[in-house]
């Protein structure tokens, strides 16, 4: 499920363009990073969409409870839970769960749900890209290409709502020509939570099969 969330890319652009467009972009995103990290949480309803040009269109919604290294996602039959150092990935369907401590080389393979929302803070290059008006709302696009040249897509298009300074969707753009997309749907901070939103507890998944993968 990791890598649902992990949107990089590479491209190339002519200098000079791309230094006066970086500074534009680099101010913005940051008044996007310090005005998410203000949050003590953050719950998102999602649409997950992706477009293949060879087998058509997929569309799935999901949710995500975020709080600093913590969350706790619902997507498609599954639920994954971590409380920063275990995971648990629950199939509701098949009534399984697997549990596994998260090691440094799983930390470092790919984004975690986590960095959603600032995705964009290390490893890329950047600039602005177009502004369109969205549903009523003003989103300003902005091109992230990775430093790494070895992903399986060009670059990834963040989509900014200007009026909240908050993300509103991520693309990734593949290089097999797919397109890859998350459009955040609601977006609440400073809920009050269960005690146990990040952690797995038996009482909420009575009889389920637990398989421990340490």
């Amino acid at each position: 499920m990791k890598k649902v969330f992990t949107m990089i890319g590479a491209v190339l652009l002519s200098t000079g363009m791309f230094a006066q467009n970086s500074a534009e972009a680099k101010k913005l995103l940051d008044e996007v990073s310090t005005k998410t990290k203000s949050y003590n949480n953050i719950t998102i309803d999602f649409s997950y969409t992706l477009e293949n040009p060879n087998s058509g269109k997929i569309e799935n919604t999901g949710s995500v409870i975020l709080k600093g290294d913590l969350y706790r996602i619902n997507f498609l039959d599954y639920i994954e839970i971590s409380n920063g150092t275990d995971k648990w990935r629950v199939a509701v369907e098949d009534e399984e769960v697997e549990h596994n401590t998260i090691s440094e080389a799983e930390k470092e393979e790919g984004l975690s749900p986590t960095e959603l929302l600032t995705v964009y803070e290390t490893g890329f290059t950047y600039k602005m890209g177009e502004k369109k008006t969205v549903g009523g709302k003003t989103i300003q696009y902005v091109l992230l290409y990775p430093i790494n040249n070895v992903a399986e897509y060009t670059h990834m298009v963040l989509g900014i709502d200007m009026s909240k300074k908050q993300v509103y969707s991520l693309t990734q753009k593949g290089k097999n020509g797919s397109d890859t997309t998350f459009t955040i749907n609601k977006f609440t901070t400073n809920s009050t939570l269960k005690a146990n939103t990040f952690k797995y507890t038996e009482a909420e998944f009575p009889g389920f099969y637990y398989y421990d993968l340490d």
